[in-house]
């Protein structure tokens, strides 16, 4: 298998052998416009720790895609922090961290043991993050209910149930974002998922429902995730933030913000007024 970024050899757990950073651990390759997600994802975070430290007596952060904490950004070959360690820099106070390979979660949990301060808790697990969802429920309850959390939940794809979100987030104060992948994924499976009833199950857990076949259109298929997410308590979502590949143009996933509480929303606003590249974008999704 090959990188599909920088053509060098590749295995399962996603990982290219040749991008090994300074430290001698192995990083993602990604591509630039990777850059923009975990540019919102910073100032979104930022801004919550910041609003809220003094408010609450925990800080949560989750993150059940995490990687192994750095990144390789193609084409410029630059290695740079990811999600984990962005977050690691922030005033988080508990850290529940974790990917699918065994592989991948093992440079993740050697480099928060090398950064995390004396005061930072941080939790790393490998997993299927839809069987852990409970797990990190009870962990973050243990806490007590002077805790908030914030969740970044960004798969490959369309691999996290709603249900699993609903299991992750009940009873507690949890703000969200979320990698939705309309272009990149559901508009392109969209006509043979709808055309063949075996390929029917896998959205039907993605989107909680069976009303995603009626959905024709990528307004339909946002606005019906986004009332699945308000099932589960989510009521305040800021403008949601279209992400494109820098050289093309070409539109590729959408950023969704969703908090049970008014201060969230006004948050990521202030997070997006400007993008990565101090260029304002609003969300316009295919027809």
């Amino acid at each position: 298998m090959k990188c599909p970024d920088c053509e060098g050899p590749k295995d399962d757990t996603g990982l290219c052998r040749l991008s090994l950073d300074a430290d001698g651990l192995p990083a993602r390759c990604v591509g630039d416009w990777y850059a923009d997600k975990l540019f919102y994802m910073r100032q979104y975070a930022g801004i919550f720790t910041k609003g809220m430290k003094k408010k609450w007596a925990h800080l949560a952060y989750l993150d059940p895609f995490a990687g192994p904490g750095r990144c390789c950004v193609k084409p410029s070959g630059k290695f740079d922090d990811g999600s984990p360690l962005i977050a690691l820099g922030l005033g988080f106070t508990h850290y529940y961290l974790s990917d699918l390979s065994k592989d991948v979660a093992t440079p993740l949990d050697t480099r928060t043991k090398r950064l995390a301060r004396g005061d930072q808790y941080v939790l790393v697990q490998s997993g299927d993050a839809n069987a852990l969802a409970k797990r990190l429920n009870s962990e973050v309850k243990k806490l007590g209910r002077e805790t908030l959390a914030f969740a970044f939940l960004d798969p490959p794809g369309t691999e996290m149930r709603l249900d699993s979100i609903a299991a992750l987030t009940a009873g507690l104060q949890m703000d969200l974002l979320i990698f939705f992948p309309l272009y990149m994924n559901i508009q392109r499976q969209a006509h043979y998922r709808q055309a063949d009833p075996e390929n029917h199950a896998a959205w039907d857990g993605y989107f909680g429902t069976k009303a995603w076949r009626d959905a024709r259109t990528g307004r339909a298929r946002f606005e019906l995730y986004q009332s699945q997410l308000r099932t589960l308590g989510y009521s305040h979502f800021g403008e949601a933030k279209v992400i494109k590949d820098r050289k093309s143009g070409r539109k590729l996933y959408i950023l969704i913000s969703a908090s049970k509480h008014e201060r969230g929303e006004d948050f990521w606003n202030k997070a997006t007024q400007e993008d990565a590249a101090r260029q304002r974008d609003l969300f316009s999704p295919l027809k």
